[in-house]
């Protein structure tokens, strides 16, 4: 179940009838929405204690749609399927089975949303137990059961049909059903109650028949549950109704009938009252005050939709006082004020909106939202305090996420929706302390969204977090993450970032399946804060060793902070842009790590940083390159050398050569320049040093005299992936012979003296705007 929008349920019972069966205010003692089914063999419930479990049928494995009004199928919502939903051999034995504790209720009422295949059992029994073991069949009647579906659950002989009139064909349909257990007094104030839900026999045949062929047997199928509550009465508790007029401060506004008829009450001190708001849509401009013990006000009566206005001019003169106010289902309570009494229970369908002018400021409760609605200009402060939306979520006006705690939207609902002029302020600092700190998690299994108005509408928060097996998450609105994203996504799951560009302060965290991102848009690495932590594009926060599993579009590196792609180790690994990467880094380097290959498909464009492929690392460039930083290819002895492969002239690279000596003997190298370039353009370390003379140490290739030869001057070319040799060793020379074009000879030379094995890195700086070799650098030892 996930409560966004509803509808006005339409009962299809005479109104007298219905209305002397509903549970209006009723307080919610166990409800199962079974979106997050951590088990299908027992449930555990979404609100309050109790325990589910299948008798003689087998609970599916998996996500399946359930429903928001109970009565049509919702896209993006989760059900508790049974399939095979095998009826048994005997009648009324095998069915869903709900145990839950009523101690301290009274005038209990069973709520639930069943659906039937085409083939599963069409007729169910409602059984009660007063003691946990022993089971009673309930024979319903319509002065304890309705439907609220039109044309479905007629009573057939005392148990309820798929179709209404009872035999009529159906098939994947669901219906909404309430059981009144009032007239049996056994099953208030008892911590043993539970309802089964058992297939039963058609009455006209005796026998299992199918939900959309009533001619035929019915031997499996399947059954879908959702939105399964108990509710009551606090035990003692007198309920009143406002009237459609008058003050809701003036006892005689209220009344014992839901039309606020009958007797109203004594005073608004006593003990055990429950005001319903009902009827009339009033706006509440004064101060409505009870204080008796154990008793609440409740806005709506889970039937009607209804309008509560608090405070409707915004003058700070309206205010409710009292010790719990619920909300209903389907009812909406609009506050202009933050006078208003601690909040109970917020039916998932229903509607919770702060609203005002500029020169209001409204603090948002931590609750457990139905629909969430956050606007008008007036500055909405959110909570300190985690809380969960079970609806949509709608902003607008000014929205501070400045927090000094940690915590977490859990949105369960179907749409996080941005008004045009949304103006989200995360506050300021550099710790996650302060605007980092605000997390929206959207991890249901059905489809979900967040759109704006306009694309001059940003979400910004601390992180993003979104774990799916199924269902998807549609981006179609501008985001601006403090913090980080952290993305999980497998199974039928899908992540669609719709073209959008989205900031990115920190970290990149994407596991799951490949397949399942569909990335069209931009990620932007970019600090929003003062911190100077490094950034991490890596598979989750536990691991370093492993990549990001997402194929970026573009990506654009933009953070005064160092940049790694995870793995930095020895692992190899594989990162895709399918698009442009531009690094307009503003001071370090960028880390593409050891032994990684990374492809780009489109353009490679770097404004002013240094990007770093470490040794073993391959980049690939499809498309152009513009370079006005510097791209560096590192090697090392373990892992060799950085490949760059790209098409065309690409300037400002440095290309470093791992060479290895030996102390005590002398040794020559034989390899190819990777660019082309000057003799003063070569860097060594420390540990080596060239002298630039006919007497060096370093001889280039010249094809036209077809022999090495010494530099006559530090200016001297050398020729893009044409020989050359040095040599390496202690302070000796001789000459170097074997089968290249050459023999060379040396009568003298400098190398400095080496105590001890080492390893040299030659770095090569080609200022010249040249190409340079593609693919690995030869080298030979003589």
């Amino acid at each position: 179940m996930k409560k966004f929008t509803f509808k006005p349920i339409l009962l299809n019972l005479l109104g007298l009838i219905a209305t002397s069966i509903v549970a209006t205010g009723q307080t919610i003692i166990t409800q199962w929405d079974f979106e997050q089914v951590a088990s299908t063999t027992n449930p555990a419930p979404s609100f309050g204690s109790g325990t589910a479990s299948a008798i003689g049928m087998t609970p599916a494995s998996g996500t399946f749609a359930g429903t928001n009004n109970g009565c049509t199928q919702t896209s993006g919502t989760n059900a508790w399927q049974f399939n095979p939903a095998t009826p048994g051999s005997s009648n009324e034995t095998n069915g869903a089975q709900f145990l839950v504790s009523t101690v301290g209720f009274q005038n209990i009422y069973f709520e639930y949303d069943h659906r039937f295949s085409g083939t599963a059992t069409r007729t169910v029994r409602i059984q009660y137990t007063l003691d946990g073991t022993n089971w009673l069949n309930l024979d319903v009647t319509p002065s304890n059961y309705s439907n609220s579906c039109s044309g479905r659950g007629g009573i057939d002989n005392g148990r309820i049909d798929v179709s209404d009139p009872v035999g009529s064909n159906l098939s994947d349909s669901w219906s909404r059903r309430i059981i009144n257990f009032s007239a049996i007094s056994g099953a208030n104030n008892n911590p043993n109650f539970g309802v089964r839900v058992v297939a039963a026999h058609y009455s006209t045949t005796g026998e299992f028949r199918q939900a959309n062929n009533v001619n035929s047997i019915a031997t499996g199928g399947a059954w879908r549950f959702d939105n399964v509550t108990f509710k009551g009465d606090p035990i003692g508790a007198t309920t009143f109704y406002n009237k459609t007029t008058g003050d809701l401060n003036l006892l005689s506004t209220w009344g014992t009938n839901p039309d606020g008829t009958g007797t109203p009450p004594a005073s608004f001190t006593a003990a055990n009252q429950i005001f319903v708001i009902a009827n009339g849509n009033p706006g509440i401009f004064y101060t409505f005050e009870i204080s008796g013990a154990n008793s609440k006000v409740v806005i709506g009566d889970g039937i009607n939709p209804i309008q509560v206005s608090l405070d409707p001019t915004a003058a700070g003169t309206g205010q409710i006082i009292a010790p719990v106010l619920d909300i209903a289902e389907f009812a909406t309570f609009i506050t202009r004020t933050n006078n208003f009494p601690t909040i109970g229970i917020i039916a998932p369908g229903s509607t919770f909106r702060y609203t005002g002018p500029s020169s209001l400021t409204l603090n948002v409760v931590a609750a457990s939202y139905g629909n969430l609605e956050l606007l008008g200009s007036a500055t909405k402060n959110l909570p300190d305090a985690s809380f969960s939306i079970a609806g949509n979520l709608t902003l607008a006006g000014t929205i501070n996420t400045n927090s000094t705690t940690f915590r977490t939207i859990t949105f369960t609902g179907d749409s996080i929706k941005l008004n045009t002029g949304v103006n989200m302020q995360p506050g300021s600092g550099n710790s996650n302390t302060t605007q980092r700190n605000t997390n929206i998690e959207m991890s249901s299994v059905g489809n979900q969204w967040i759109w704006a108005a306009s694309n001059s509408d940003t979400l910004r928060i601390g992180r993003l977090i979104s774990t799916k097996s199924s269902g998807s998450l549609n981006i179609a609105a501008p985001i601006a993450l403090y913090n980080r994203i952290i993305l999980n996504y497998t199974g039928t799951a899908q992540f669609n970032d719709g073209g959008q560009h989205i900031l990115i302060g920190d970290n990149i965290e994407a596991q799951g399946l490949t397949s399942a991102y569909n990335l069209t848009g931009t990620f932007e690495i970019k600090r929003l804060d003062g911190s100077t932590s490094n950034h991490n594009i890596r598979r989750d926060g536990a691991n370093n060793d492993n990549p990001a599993v997402c194929e970026f579009n573009n990506l654009i590196l933009n953070s005064s902070n160092f940049i790694n792609f995870r793995p930095t180790s020895s692992i190899s690994a594989s990162y895709t842009v399918k698009g442009n990467l531009l690094i307009q880094s503003s001071a370090n380097l960028i880390d593409f790590g050891t032994n990684n290959t990374f492809s780009v498909t489109g353009n490679l464009s770097i404004v002013s940083d240094t990007l770093v492929v470490f040794p073993g690392g391959r980049l690939s460039v499809g498309g152009s390159v513009t370079n006005n930083g510097v791209i560096e290819l590192r090697a090392s002895a373990a892992n060799g050398a950085a490949l760059l492969k790209v098409n065309g002239a690409v300037p400002n690279v440095r290309v470093s050569q791992h060479i290895e000596g030996t102390s005590g003997t002398g040794k020559w190298i034989h390899t190819r320049m990777p660019v082309a370039a000057p003799l003063n353009s070569v860097v060594a370390s420390s540990a080596i040093m060239f002298i630039n003379s006919a007497s060096g140490s370093v001889y280039r290739w010249d094809a036209n005299q077809a022999s090495y030869i010494a530099p006559t001057s530090a200016t001297d070319a050398f020729t893009s992936a044409e020989g050359w040799v040095l040599y390496v060793g202690d302070n000796q020379f001789g000459t170097f012979v074997n089968s290249l074009p050459a023999t060379i000879t040396t009568s003298s030379g400098t190398i400095e003296d080496q105590s001890q094995n080492y390893g040299v890195s030659l770095l090569y700086n080609d200022g010249q705007s040249s190409p340079f070799l593609i693919g690995p650098v030869a080298q030979t030892q003589g």
